[in-house]
């Protein structure tokens, strides 16, 4: 019967464990794969639990159920025991059988006191010569928990001390024949192993559950830390992208921005420029979360400070690169592209700090504002230069990030930007920039399709109209920039 209390404690120990385990995994993969544009449902407690086909009784319950099963498989053994030559049970002998029952009280408290207890009871037992019973009966149980709870080498000892004390005392003392000995010595040490091994098993289980229950407070504290950390970030990026977009006549600015994750590094910017001119940034910052939150909110930061005061695009990227190579981290840098556009001309100035190149759609077609410079924060003395042009009536000028031309499909092809220019060049006069390209986007990546980059998008139209005496001023500027 004690071995039924075993398996019913190692189910036990199975199950909860099981229990552990399960949330386990789950916050193990909610803090690796957190994606922002999907909702997750956590699965309630109840519907990840197993089917209750085993009850559990309460332990004070196991506990006398142990006791009275033990006590009266001891007693009933030494009744029916009688040897010749050996005194008569009496009150003591079935007394020493009820003690050994009743320190099992105090197997989970003081398992290696309850086996050596038992192991005293059972040698004053055979001391008084009352008759004897099979040993596994009162050690069964204290053995399997001495060798739970860490004492596996007392649990050893003990179990091959009444298996080799009886088998040498019936060779060579009191001999008997030798094969029902042997017999007899093998089936005692084979039962003692047994025992011993199940509790060594349940000593694995529960420290395999002591692991697990480990990692799921680590994972759940990891998860909590990430989750704070992202809701700071999102905050943070919340409070600096634009809330409003400028209103300039003849002119329609259009921005959009879908981020891959919970925070994106993707940003733009409108800064107001002396004599109503009008800074347009463009950025992407490497790294994704709080940090890379922060340096974007450095750098959008700087970029309204500096820009007013130093106007040329080119100087404030220069600027804003000695202030975050030394204010950033060495693993994390920004793109950015700068723009001012003088909107009674329809002039701009283009400085680029390694950012995707901007697009220009007029009646002529589509062509690139190539300005070079390194990314910001990566090297100080950098020089930036500076593309100058004029924006003609029915014009589109379209600043993006990467994560419109490397979006891929199902068959993992790039969109690209051949793909990109193309929706540029045929995008009619009378619809959206924006709407085009993520019209085409979505055709091109299929509904299934999972965003692996944050998408920024800004547009710049000119109306069809221009006043004439702004004509002279367009024509030299793009005289100018043709011969660059």
């Amino acid at each position: 019967m004690a071995f039924i209390s075993s398996m019913l404690e190692l189910i036990a120990i199975w199950r909860n464990s099981g229990r552990r385990a399960r949330p386990a995994r789950r916050a193990l993969f909610e803090v690796h794969m957190l994606t922002p544009m999907q909702t997750r449902t956590r699965p309630s407690e109840s519907s990840m639990r197993r089917p209750t086909w085993i009850p559990r009784p309460p332990s004070w319950a196991l506990d006398i159920a142990l006791v009275v099963v033990v006590g009266a498989a001891i007693c009933i053994s030494i009744a029916v025991a009688p040897e010749p030559d050996s005194r008569e049970p009496n009150a003591i002998a079935y007394g020493l059988g009820i003690a050994m029952a009743f320190l099992l009280f105090g197997r989970k408290r003081w398992p290696l006191g309850v086996l050596l207890g038992t192991v005293l009871c059972l040698n004053f037992y055979y001391a008084m010569d009352y008759p004897g019973f099979f040993p596994a009966i009162p050690l069964t149980a204290p053995l399997y928990f001495a060798a739970s709870s860490r004492n596996l080498g007392w649990s050893v000892g003990v179990a091959g001390l009444w298996v080799v004390f009886p088998l040498v005392y019936r060779l060579f003392v009191d001999p008997e024949p030798v094969l029902r000995v042997l017999n007899d010595s093998l089936r005692d040490g084979a039962f003692f192993g047994a025992v011993i091994l199940l509790g060594v098993i349940v000593r694995s289980r529960r420290a395999y559950s002591a692991e697990v229950s480990a990692r799921l407070r680590r994972a759940e504290a990891e998860r909590e830390r990430v989750a704070k950390e992202l809701k700071v970030a999102r905050l943070v990026q919340d409070q600096f992208l634009p809330t409003e977009l400028p209103d300039l006549p003849g002119w329609a600015v259009a921005a959009y921005y879908r981020s891959a994750r919970e925070v994106g590094g993707d940003f733009y910017d409108f800064t107001e420029m002396p004599n109503g001119r009008i800074g347009i940034a463009v950025g992407d910052v490497t790294d994704k979360g709080a940090p890379a939150a922060m340096v974007m909110a450095t750098t959008q930061g700087l970029l309204r400070a500096d820009a007013p005061r130093l106007v040329s695009p080119s100087a404030v990227l220069g600027r804003v690169n000695e202030v975050l190579v030394s204010n950033t981290p060495e693993s994390m840098f920004v793109t950015c592209l700068f723009i001012l556009l003088d909107p009674s001309t329809g002039r701009i100035q283009v400085a680029n700090a390694g950012h995707s190149l901007p697009y220009l759609s007029t009646m002529n077609g589509v062509m690139e504002l190539r300005a070079t410079g390194m990314p910001l924060g990566l090297m100080q003395g950098i020089k930036y230069d500076e593309l100058e042009t004029v924006l003609p009536p029915r014009s589109k000028l379209l600043l993006h990030s990467d994560g419109l031309a490397e979006a891929h499909n199902d068959d993992r092809e790039m969109f690209g930007l051949p793909r990109l220019i193309k929706v540029v060049e045929n995008c009619p006069p009378s619809d959206g920039l924006i709407d085009a390209a993520l019209s085409e986007l979505n055709r091109f990546v299929g509904p299934e399709w999972e965003q692996e980059d944050d998408i920024t998008l800004v547009t710049v139209e000119r109306s069809p109209t221009v006043r004439a005496d702004l004509r002279e001023a367009q024509t030299s500027a793009n005289s100018s920039h043709s011969a660059s």
